[in-house]
């Protein structure tokens, strides 16, 4: 899939704490930009007001993570006009992306978003080898029978995220409250209980799909 960029996002990196980030950090914009590596402590910032969120990819694969993107969100069915916005920045290895409302309605959805952007990096523009780095990434192995099923269309929740409160987590800011997001909530859950909680939109289906498999679409 080709991207065609946005505009180039401007950010000034003296802002940063640290001046080089590693690949897969994530930030949302602000006078100051605070990079995070950690996926649950990046979801407190992760809200669906945010207009968009830095990320930091490895060298040279910021179109990669872009076309794998939005390849997923073609498969999954959003309108192309409706779909996540990618632009380069000043500095190199950093992308800025205007997050589809697809993912940020629903905070399961932001988890998952923040695994695929991870996920993109190892992506073949030239192969086209969307399935094989999907199913390569650590965190969809864990929860592959929910990946399946939301891929097939089911990408409506019947649960709520929840907070994962532990001794003292009441004096943490936010940014370092864990949340249960997508890994968590998955990594152990059976056909039986991901059936339960994955549902389908009413009138919605993909665009695409190549993940139909057995009893989980029933």
């Amino acid at each position: 899939m080709l991207v065609n960029f946005g505009k180039k996002k401007e950010f000034n990196p003296s802002h940063s704490p640290y001046a080089a980030p590693k690949p897969g950090a994530y930030a949302v914009d602000g006078k100051k930009i605070s990079w995070i590596k950690c996926r649950e402590q990046f979801a407190a910032k992760f809200s669906p007001g945010v207009d968009g969120i830095y990320f930091v990819h490895k060298k040279g694969k910021g179109e990669s993570v872009a076309a794998f993107v939005l390849q997923a969100e073609k498969v999954l069915g959003v309108h192309c006009k409706k779909r996540s916005i990618f632009s380069e920045t000043n500095k190199d290895g950093v992308i800025w992306v205007s997050v589809s409302c697809f993912w940020k309605e629903c905070e399961l959805r932001r988890s998952l978003f923040t695994i695929l952007l991870r996920a993109g990096m190892n992506y073949s523009i030239e192969k086209n080898n969307f399935s094989k780095t999907l199913f390569s990434n650590s965190y969809v192995k864990q929860t592959e029978v929910a990946i399946k099923r939301f891929f097939f269309g089911f990408v409506n929740f019947r649960r709520q995220m929840v907070t994962t409160y532990y001794p003292g987590s009441h004096r943490l800011p936010p940014s370092q409250i864990v949340r249960k997001g997508w890994v968590n909530t998955f990594k152990d859950a059976g056909v039986k209980d991901v059936k339960q909680i994955l549902v389908k939109p009413a009138k919605k289906n993909p665009e695409d799909n190549f993940l139909a498999v057995g009893t989980l679409w029933a």
